[in-house]
């Protein structure tokens, strides 16, 4: 353990800075700007999002009509899975990505245009994933009463 020279407090050997005040150990090189890849993963997972929407409507479209027990299945399983990432993705990726703002903004880190991005995208889809869940809504109480 070395002590930093700045503020006293005790350090791991192998830290090139000290934890508490950001002083450099005598000998030691700044370490690069490090990237953070938080929001670059909330990024991802509204995309995600962007995705699943794409293939709802694709399933949608050129299944709608058919007869096939496997196929009728395989449908809904489909639609499933998409409504599930259509539904959770945009959530996820606004709490990466407004995760990975804050951790780029006290920090030199890089990666906040990642994060300030999947902030954007999330809230769209966000909506988009609210105005999705109101149309199945309607359809839903509107197959029920005409049965």
């Amino acid at each position: 353990m070395k002590t930093c020279p700045k503020c006293g407090a005790p350090q791991a050997d192998i830290m090139p800075a000290c934890d508490l005040c950001g002083s450099l150990f005598p000998g030691e090189k700044r370490p690069k700007n490090p990237f953070d890849v938080t929001g670059a993963v909330g990024l991802f997972s509204g995309l995600l999002s962007v995705v699943a929407t794409v293939a709802f409507f694709y399933i949608v479209s050129n299944y709608l009509e058919t007869e096939d027990l496997r196929e009728i299945q395989m449908v809904l399983i489909g639609m499933l899975a998409s409504l599930f990432f259509i539904i959770t993705g945009p959530i996820a990726g606004l709490i990466l990505s407004i995760a990975g703002l804050k951790k780029t903004s006290k920090k030199n880190v890089k990666g906040r245009g990642f994060a300030v991005a999947g902030i954007v995208v999330s809230s769209i889809m966000m909506l988009v994933a609210v105005f999705f869940l109101l149309l199945v809504i309607i359809f839903v109480v509107y197959e029920l009463d005409t049965v």
